[in-house]
């Protein structure tokens, strides 16, 4: 009698795992916003056929299905409401089913560059017989590109109205204002 041992090798299928992190939300607008992650650590023994995105408006509290059928490990998400405040889940699909979540953190929909504040402590620094001279700080917050220049204003004594004192915009913290002939 001959006895055969052999290794015995078995292949199990199951759905993958879940997208690996970082979870990017990137290029956010007032309605769109592009999201990235890496590709599960386990594929359940089949190859990765498709991702799945859903959006969750945390106002209203539902996962909604917005991609059901993405190639890649990142996508641009369109459709949001600006100012809403907004939760992502990514699913790996493979054809055994759909993997457990990855889950993004909050980020609401808005521009990423706003209006800078106010500048701060206007003041007069001489003042001539024909002129004065103005000075003030930078704004606290630049709205999130760089100052590019000053429009100052001036408001004659017995008006209501401002108007422009000068024609181009002021690069510097400070300006001379004379009196027109």
């Amino acid at each position: 009698m001959v006895l055969i041992i052999a290794p015995l090798i078995m292949t199990f299928a199951d759905i993958p795992g879940p997208p690996q992190p970082p979870f990017g939300i990137e290029d956010i607008d007032a309605d769109a916003c592009t999201l990235t992650w890496h590709i599960p650590l386990e594929d359940g023994g089949s190859h990765i056929t498709n991702y799945v995105v859903e959006r969750c408006d945390t106002c209203m509290g539902e996962w909604i299905t917005t991609l059901s059928a993405v190639s890649k490990t990142s996508c641009r998400i369109g459709k949001l409401i600006t100012g809403h405040e907004y939760m992502f889940r990514v699913r790996a699909e493979n054809r055994f089913g759909v993997s457990e979540p990855l889950t993004s953190d909050k980020m609401i929909a808005q521009y990423q560059f706003s209006v800078p504040s106010e500048p701060l402590n206007m003041r007069i620094t001489k003042v001539g017989k024909e002129c004065i001279f103005v000075a003030w700080d930078r704004p606290e917050k630049d709205g999130g590109s760089p100052i590019t220049g000053y429009i100052i204003e001036r408001k004659e004594r017995n008006s209501i109205l401002w108007v422009k004192a000068n024609d181009t915009a002021v690069r510097s913290t400070e300006l001379s204002l004379c009196k027109p002939y």
